[in-house]
């Protein structure tokens, strides 16, 4: 069953255990693009602190929006079990 949770750092967005974004007020599911370097999927998010949007892997707004993450670093590798980088759900992520 899909499982929606809001982003702690920015309540316009919600993320679910299936790997998806969406805007919490209109209900779209974000589009992900391939990031330039390694071809994980991004997802761009609007920032109010820096008045732009940002990009974020999916696959750590997944990990670390679930997984309790005391003692693990914001830029730890995040790996998937399968291999798979565009299976961000999070059954199948894991710090490495």
């Amino acid at each position: 069953m899909e499982e929606w949770k809001t982003l702690w750092w920015n309540t316009r967005y919600e993320v679910s255990n299936f790997g998806r974004v969406r805007n919490r007020k209109s209900g779209k599911i974000l589009a992900t693009n391939p990031t330039k370097s390694h071809k994980k999927p991004q997802v761009w998010l609007w920032s109010d602190y820096f008045n732009t949007t940002l990009q974020y892997t999916l696959d750590k707004l997944v990990y670390f929006t679930f997984c309790r993450t005391d003692g693990v670093s914001s830029n730890a590798r995040i790996s998937h079990y399968d291999g798979d980088i565009m299976n961000c759900r999070l059954d199948n992520l894991y710090v490495k």
